[in-house]
């Protein structure tokens, strides 16, 4: 695991590397897991769940989640997901997962 700044120390003296860096007056998130992702979609979004345009939600229920353009969710239950672009999923319980791109999980 890399503690603070020894990644940039590395960089710097194994690469060469010019860096800049800048304060922030406000908050900021760490968005390098699915559940820090969701959470800061959530607190700019001002909603549990965010999606994109053209999202299809069908007799589902969908929370704390965030959903790319063009998903499709038909009969099924998402929680703690995020959904990329294109997927389809139905009939299925999904739970903290991450979907790619244009996956298809249907269940009968």
């Amino acid at each position: 695991k890399d503690a603070p700044g020894y990644f940039n120390a590395w960089l710097l003296k194994t690469k060469n590397l010019r860096m800049d860096a800048f304060t922030f007056n406000t908050g900021w998130h760490d968005i390098g897991d699915r559940a820090s992702y969701i959470e800061a979609t959530q607190r700019y979004a001002n909603a549990d769940t965010w999606h994109g345009i053209d999202v299809v939600i069908e007799n589902s229920v969908v929370k704390d989640s965030v959903l790319f353009d063009r998903v499709t969710i038909v009969n099924a239950s998402i929680t703690g997901c995020v959904i990329d672009h294109g997927a389809h999923l139905e009939g299925v319980t999904l739970r903290d997962c991450l979907i790619g791109a244009n996956t298809v999980i249907k269940l009968a």
